[in-house]
């Protein structure tokens, strides 16, 4: 689910430079997403899960109603949980 949004989003972007590098960097978010998942299911974080799928919500939503700035909000709130939730497991 996250990793489809985040290609679906990206292809959509109209940032040639963005979707070259996220191109290249495919497999290793893909890796990421799988081992992330693995962690949180294991550590039964499940409200982290729904969280992540209600950031998704406000981000498409926010585009929908052509809403940039309160999409770019969104991005940012997404983007700064992933960064912390990266730190918290980043030596498990």
């Amino acid at each position: 689910m996250d990793f489809k949004f985040h290609t679906i989003l990206i292809s959509q972007c109209g940032n040639e430079h963005l979707i070259d590098c996220y191109k290249l960097l495919e497999n290793k978010f893909i890796t990421l997403q799988r081992r992330n998942l693995k962690l949180l299911l294991r550590e039964n974080i499940t409200p982290k899960i729904s969280s992540i799928s209600t950031q998704h919500n406000a981000i498409v939503n926010s585009i929908y109603l052509n809403m940039p700035e309160l999409a770019e909000k969104e991005m940012q709130n997404h983007v700064n949980s992933g960064l912390v939730h990266a730190l918290l497991f980043a030596n498990r």
